[in-house]
């Protein structure tokens, strides 16, 4: 594990680097583009300094998940993939790709441009994880028996399914309404009026624009779904999923640190301690009870393989079959006849 978390650094420079160096390549709006253009001299060395810390967060997410999972190689590459680009930047970006953002002056074409932008530094980047550390989880995986086939409960997970964006729902609205929308920065930047109350709120946005309750529900099923990948990866394995489950969560509202020329700075960091209670919150309750769906093997089946592999071991071993039983050692007689 240490060996993993050592080359993270170098990962998240080049992430970083990546997500800066594919922006020059997109045919961003000339409105969004100019303020771009302009926006970039005055980015504080602190806020790059954030981009790197939030790429080196995935990056751990990445070789967490890398050192503890059973899978081979590929098949881990091939779970991980939409698992964090699902994560970090399609569920997180899914409602403003469909309404457009709230100033005006990104277009969808930008926020689409700005998804390709994330999913493909990601993408890079995730390849490079699986350079330098593939070694270290082949030989952390080499000296280990064969995974253990997990079954999964199909009915809980679909009650779940089915549960959980609710929940999420309603932490959005409690949470959002107590450590965002109270603040009166923040609903002047949404162009909302006064505070009236929860309820009130609720009740409003339900009548007037009731795409909001749509898009939390849609956000908490995407959340659900895109962490399915983790917990094929990580059956056995509860605490880590939790664990690199929540984490993944968190990268939505780390974005928020992010350089952001429409969005200030206040808005964006009231933005950020809202969605990471709400994340936190919420990745540590449906990882825990998505991962109650993974049903491990039965003791049964266990003692009925074990006979099996001792035979097996045996025929490997002709020798151990042939080998004569070691006899005592008989004591000689020492004693000698006096004269």
């Amino acid at each position: 594990m240490g060996g993993n978390l050592a080359k993270s650094p170098l990962a998240a420079v080049f992430y970083s680097a990546l997500f800066h160096f594919i922006a020059v390549f997109l045919p961003f709006s000339e409105s969004y583009g100019s303020l771009l253009h302009s926006y970039e001299p005055q980015i504080s060395p602190v806020r790059h300094l954030l981009l790197i810390a939030y790429c080196l967060w995935i990056v751990v997410v990445i070789a967490l998940v890398l050192w503890f999972t059973e899978q081979k190689k590929l098949k881990s590459f091939l779970l991980l993939f939409p698992a964090c680009l699902g994560i970090q930047w399609a569920v997180p970006l899914v409602q403003q790709l469909a309404l457009g953002e709230v100033t005006g002056t990104m277009t969808q074409k930008d926020t689409l441009l700005h998804l390709i932008q994330g999913c493909g530094a990601t993408l890079l980047t995730l390849v490079l994880c699986f350079l330098l550390m593939s070694q270290k989880m082949t030989t952390h995986t080499s000296n280990t028996p064969s995974p253990k086939k997990y079954k999964l409960k199909y009915l809980r997970l679909v009650i779940f399914l089915l549960v959980l964006p609710l929940i999420y729902s309603i932490l959005q609205f409690v949470l959002g309404y107590f450590l965002a929308w109270r603040n009166d920065a923040f609903r002047a930047y949404y162009q909302g009026g006064g505070n009236q109350g929860i309820m009130y709120m609720i009740i409003e946005m339900l009548l007037d624009a009731p795409r909001y309750a749509v898009f939390s529900l849609l956000r908490g099923m995407l959340y659900a779904l895109f962490s399915l990948p983790l917990l094929v990866l990580l059956p056995g394995k509860r605490v880590v999923y939790i664990l690199s489950q929540t984490m993944l969560f968190l990268s939505g509202a780390f974005l928020y640190v992010l350089p952001n020329p429409v969005m200030p700075v206040p808005v964006a960091v009231i933005h950020l301690i809202a969605t990471a209670a709400v994340l936190v919150i919420y990745g540590v309750l449906s990882g825990y009870l998505l991962h109650t769906c993974m049903e491990a093997p039965k003791p049964a089946e266990a003692a009925k393989n074990a006979p099996a592999s001792k035979g097996a071991e045996a025929s490997k071993n002709p020798a151990a079959k042939t080998a004569p039983a070691a006899k005592a050692p008989v004591l000689a007689n020492t004693t000698r006849k006096v004269k």
